[in-house]
């Protein structure tokens, strides 16, 4: 048996999981099995003023952590979401190396690689934690989220704080979901996101087609104004709940049929899981 353990750098948790993960792998010998751990952030904030709260958070939470026990906290956070385990026959072959960011550039939007099916093989290894399956089939057979169903994904908060990744509005969001509906394709909108003000929103706009997980951890506003917030994602890290949800709605948006969404590894993700999502939608600013 080809059993391996790998360590992987990388940003949140589809950046680390998709692109630090899924995508190198999918250039290394074949493998039976992966133990698949985190190496920690980089714990600088080289001047960047958005940075400094949330690396104190960062070693807030691992001192805190390191007191109840837990000596060395990322080797856990992968197996929030993975069913994954080692033993003696597992070999240690470091780390990953950091794959691109597709869409993002001048790279290829995922749908498109000729790696997809490599992405896949490789995600067929690796074993989703059955709890997160099951909270994913039993929300999509109570309220039917299937391939007549639009996706949607609105990412804000961080992303909207750099302009190096654009600035996408609500508005922008809406206008590729109101065009896309038009089309008479889907009878129902599932809406994944970061944030409560967007889905608040959104409720009152679709209110008879909408879809979306309650009470879910998100930040309150759809674009950051306070240091705290800034931090949210970084604090969120640690945490069994966020790694679970985030994995919950991404797979839940890999069962609709078409998907609205801003480039991130987090979209990325779900077309990799997928096996119905048929359009991909980007969402450009509208200025």
């Amino acid at each position: 048996m080809k059993n391996h353990i790998y360590v992987m750098p990388g940003g949140g948790p589809f950046s680390r999981f998709l692109q630090c993960g899924i995508q190198p792998l999918a250039d290394m010998e074949d493998f039976d099995n992966v133990f698949l751990t985190l190496s920690p952030f980089e714990e600088t904030n080289n001047n960047d003023e958005y940075l400094q709260e949330a690396v104190g958070h960062i070693v807030r939470n691992r001192t805190l952590m390191e007191m109840y026990g837990i000596e060395r906290p990322y080797d856990h956070i992968m197996s929030y979401a993975l069913d994954q385990k080692t033993d003696q026959t597992y070999e240690y072959k470091g780390f990953l190396s950091v794959g691109i960011l597709y869409g993002a550039l001048d790279n290829p939007n995922i749908e498109n690689s000729t790696r997809l099916n490599d992405y896949k093989r490789v995600l067929n290894k690796i074993h989703i934690k059955n709890e997160i399956k099951r909270r994913v089939d039993d929300l999509c057979k109570l309220v039917n989220i299937n391939e007549n169903t639009l996706g949607a994904h609105v990412r804000m908060t961080s992303m909207a704080v750099h302009q190096n990744f654009g600035r996408i509005t609500h508005e922008d969001y809406c206008r590729a979901i109101d065009q896309e509906l038009e089309t008479g394709n889907y009878n129902g909108l599932y809406v994944s996101t970061d944030n409560v003000e967007s889905l608040v929103k959104m409720e009152k706009r679709y209110a008879s087609i909408i879809r979306y997980y309650p009470n879910m951890l998100r930040l309150p506003t759809e674009y950051i104004i306070d240091s705290w917030q800034w931090s949210w994602e970084y604090d969120m890290f640690f945490r069994k709940q966020f790694w679970q949800e985030s994995f919950t709605e991404c797979m839940t948006l890999a069962r609709c049929g078409g998907m609205v969404c801003r480039t991130s590894n987090f979209s990325n993700m779900a077309v990799v899981f997928s096996n119905t999502l048929k359009k991909i939608i980007r969402v450009t600013p509208s200025v």
